[in-house]
Order: structure tokens, then C-alpha cells, then sequence
């Protein structure tokens, strides 16, 4: 059987780690230095899926000639089991001889913040205190009220997402150690869209490898980046802490931006606050298209310092409103949208209407349409947009505008209506006209002399200065 790309390139030394150098150097420290009872006894990996914590625990343990035993907290989240399992394996001596080291590796331990065992946390801090070896446990929400207990009894190491051009370097050596053609296009949309999970992004190569020609993405939720990085950025202690929060961010940085923009009035208290955080915004923006315009790179700095220091010594208050969720586009993204919708089929309908509305298109378009559509959509304008030969397709953009409108479901029979009305006026109209032309071609009439009014009405000499008395006296 084949082995997985994922475990075939996993690595197997410390040297071999691609990212988040500090965080394991220092777990390098801690296990070659761990000594029992004058040690933390563990320590706690945190970071985000796939950035590299279980890889480096067993990179680092066969530098050090650890033997690594592994537990998933999704199977020891239970009180008994983790006495069992983990406590047994914690506190015995190894049976293998004494130079054998061992290091236990509790796995994705968030499993154990559910409801099963209420007992289970405090059962798992008792053997952090007993155990013989040290005890290293991995997380992905370093938020969580659980976690936050195990974290004063464990040494803290984070961890931060992959960059996109590190997941690309190890993808590409990947392919060129495969011997397999993928190209850098397909290469770099995979490591895009894998959010900074190196693992994700290693199994989406091996299922292009694998597959058809046809490029079938997993669609990631790189939301979840984008909410990491915001509460990172929010809720730092510090500016050191503040700046890092801005570290290997997603390169589509007028998106971050956007994204910084919508939650800065959820993340301050105070006006003044608010005021100098979308000042400190309005700076990085401004940095950010010089950038765009001139090309000067080196100017990203700046970007960042405004967006990470500047937002931290704006905060006057220890204030934090965790982001539980973020829309998949900023606002600003999706009311762009919708204004250009409006605009296009505020075009559209000038076309039909300026003519019997006698006034410019220009007009309509910037200062009528929102009257001229409320109107439409309103109670009776199944009938005025019948009147005006408004297509399915122009009501269903302006129904986009409300959705609540009932004009799609009355705008038949409102079409029927105009119909026979246009029919009953073309007939009335009709023998109008054929009544005043046999009037006209009549001989009486044409030969019948003119009368002069003067002569058939003469004016008084009695009447000079009220030369019409009443209606009466004119028309005789």
C-alpha cells in the first residue's frame, strides 16, 4: 500500500521544520533540559490546525531520542479513561530500561472541554503533577475556559498559520521529489486556499496527483484566519504581542483591512476611541495605495505598524468582544455590490421610462430612481410598471431591492389590466376619429359661410369698459 504524501513528508528532524522558529527552539529547550519536580511538567502547543505542532513534537523527540506515546483527547475525554490510559502510562516507569525516554503527546486535548466528565480536566491537572515523563499536550482555541485552566500548570508555546509562500516551497518540493508535473498555477491556488493547514494543503497535492485533470479546490474556510487574526489583534496584552498579531497574514491584505474596519466599533468603548481606531485605519489605507500605485514595498511596514500598533495604543480600556464569525466579504465588498446592481438597472429602466417621464437620463438616474423604485415595488405598481412595458427581467433586479415587494406575483395581472384598458382606448379612439371625418366631409359644413364673430356679437357702446359682462352675454 502506498504511503500518504502527509506521512511520507513528514518531518523527521528538527532542521527539517519549515516555520514558527521560536516556538520550537524553545520546545527543543524544554524537553532536552526537562528534569521532574524542577520543571513545568508539560507544556501546551497552541495554534491554529496544521501549522506544525504534532510534527514538531515528533521531529524534536527523535533528535533527543524520546520515544513519543500518543493520546487523542477525543478519545480520553472521559474521568475513568483518562485515569487509564493516560495516568497509567504517566506514572509507571518504563519497562524498556532506564536510558529510554519517553514523552507523552495528548492530541487536539480541546476534545476534552465537553460535557461528558465534568471531572475530567481536574483528573488530567492530578497527573500533570504525578507523572515521570513530561507531558505534551496541543490545542486550537487557546480561548477556551478549559484550556485556560490547563494552561497555568503547563509551559505555554503558540504557534502561528503557515505562511502561503512557505506551504508553496514545500508543495513544489514535494512535486519535484514525486517527479510529477503539477503546475506552479495549481500549486499556488492550493496553497492559497488551504487557509495556512500545511496538512490540508499536502492531501489537496496528493488528490491532484491522483485525480483527473479537471482542478477541483477544496473551498477552505479561510474565515477562521481572518476571526484568529482579528481577536489576536484586539484582545493583545501588549505591543509586542499586538505587532505578532499581523504576522503571517493572508497576503490579500486590502481585505484584512476591510475586515479590521468592520469590527473596530464592536472592539472600542469610547467615542474618542472609535474616532482615532478608523483614523489610525484611514492611515494604512492611505499607506496601502501608495504602495499599490508606486510599488514601494518596503512601505508594508508602516501598513502594519498602523494596523497593529496604532489600533493597541488607541485602546484605553482592557476591552475585548470576541469574534465569533466573520461574513465571508467585508461589508464594504458586498455594498459595492449591491451599488452597482442598483446603478445597472437604475440604466436600464431609463431607457424605458425617461421618455414618458419627459426629463433626462442623468436625472433619473442620480435623483429619482430610489422614488421612482419604492414606487414600483409599492402597493399599485404591478400596474405603472405594466404601463411601461417593464420586462420579467428589470423586475426581478428591482425586486432584488425588496424582497418583501409583491411585484413579481401581481405584475400578470396587472398586465392583463393595462391590456384591455390600451384595448378599450384604441377602440374609443377610433370612432372618435371616424365621427369627426364623416362630420367634416358633410356638404352642410362645407358649404356653410364663416360667421363673423364681431358681427354676430357686436359690442355695445354701453359696454366699452366691460367688454365681457358674463359667459351669457359672450356666447349669446
Amino acid at each position: 500500500m502506498m504511503l500518504p504524501l502527509v506521512d511520507k513528508y513528514r518531518p523527521v528532524s528538527r532542521s527539517q521544520l519549515i516555520g514558527n522558529e521560536a516556538p520550537i527552539n524553545g520546545l527543543y529547550l524544554f524537553l532536552k533540559n526537562w528534569q521532574k519536580n524542577k520543571s513545568k511538567p508539560g507544556a501546551l502547543l497552541l495554534g491554529p490546525p496544521g501549522c506544525g505542532k504534532t510534527s514538531g513534537v515528533y521531529a524534536i523527540a527523535n533528535d533527543l531520542g524520546f520515544v513519543v506515546t500518543e493520546f487523542n483527547a477525543s478519545d480520553t475525554r472521559n474521568k475513568s479513561v483518562i485515569r487509564e490510559k493516560l495516568g497509567s502510562n504517566a506514572e509507571f516507569s518504563n519497562f524498556m530500561g532506564e536510558n529510554i525516554r519517553k514523552v507523552i503527546l495528548m492530541d487536539e486535548i480541546d476534545g476534552i472541554a465537553g460535557n461528558e466528565d465534568r471531572g475530567g480536566i481536574a483528573e488530567l491537572i492530578k497527573i500533570f503533577k504525578k507523572s515521570n515523563y513530561p507531558i505534551i499536550c496541543t490545542a486550537n482555541d487557546p480561548e477556551s475556559d478549559k484550556i485556560t485552566q490547563i494552561k497555568k500548570h503547563l509551559r505555554i508555546f503558540n504557534f502561528e498559520r503557515l505562511d502561503e509562500y512557505e506551504i508553496f516551497s514545500i508543495l513544489t518540493k514535494i512535486c519535484q521529489k514525486e517527479a510529477h508535473a503539477i503546475s506552479e498555477e495549481i500549486i499556488d491556488k492550493i496553497a492559497v486556499s488551504c487557509a495556512g493547514d500545511l496538512r490540508a494543503a499536502i492531501n489537496e497535492l496528493s488528490s491532484q496527483i491522483s485525480g483527473t485533470e479537471k482542478i477541483i479546490l477544496e473551498k477552505r474556510d479561510k474565515m477562521e484566519v481572518y476571526s484568529t487574526i482579528l481577536n489576536n489583534l484586539f484582545n493583545s496584552k501588549s505591543l509586542i504581542l499586538a505587532s505578532k498579531s499581523l504576522n503571517n497574514v493572508p497576503s490579500d491584505y486590502s481585505r484584512l483591512l476591510l475586515f479590521i474596519f468592520d469590527e473596530c466599533y464592536n472592539q472600542y468603548k469610547t467615542q474618542e476611541e472609535v474616532k482615532t481606531a478608523y483614523q489610525q485605519i484611514a492611515l494604512a489605507d492611505l499607506t496601502y495605495s501608495r504602495i499599490i500605485k508606486t510599488q514601494q514595498w518596503g512601505l508594508l511596514k508602516y501598513y502594519f505598524a498602523f494596523l497593529s500598533s496604532g489600533l493597541f495604543l488607541t485602546k484605553q480600556h482592557d476591552y475585548h468582544n470576541k469574534i465569533r464569525k466573520l461574513d465571508n466579504l467585508p461589508s464594504s465588498f458586498i455594498s459595492r455590490g449591491i451599488a452597482n446592481r442598483k446603478l445597472s438597472t437604475a440604466n436600464q429602466i431609463a431607457e424605458r421610462v425617461t421618455k414618458h417621464l419627459h426629463q433626462s437620463k442623468r436625472r433619473f438616474i442620480y435623483d429619482d430612481f430610489e422614488l421612482f423604485s419604492k414606487i414600483i415595488l409599492g402597493k399599485g405598481g404591478a400596474e405603472i410598471a405594466a404601463w411601461l412595458n417593464l420586462d420579467d427581467g428589470l423586475l426581478e433586479n428591482l425586486h432584488r431591492l425588496n424582497p418583501s415587494s409583491k411585484i413579481l406575483n401581481n405584475i400578470e395581472e396587472a398586465r392583463e389590466k393595462i391590456g384591455k384598458n390600451r384595448l378599450i382606448e384604441s377602440t374609443i379612439n377610433h370612432d372618435e376619429v371616424q365621427l369627426l371625418k364623416n362630420l367634416f366631409s358633410s356638404e352642410e359644413i362645407n358649404n356653410e359661410p364663416v360667421i363673423n364673430a364681431q358681427e354676430e356679437h357686436p359690442i355695445k357702446s354701453d359696454d366699452k369698459n366691460n367688454t365681457q359682462a358674463s359667459l351669457e352675454d359672450f356666447f349669446g
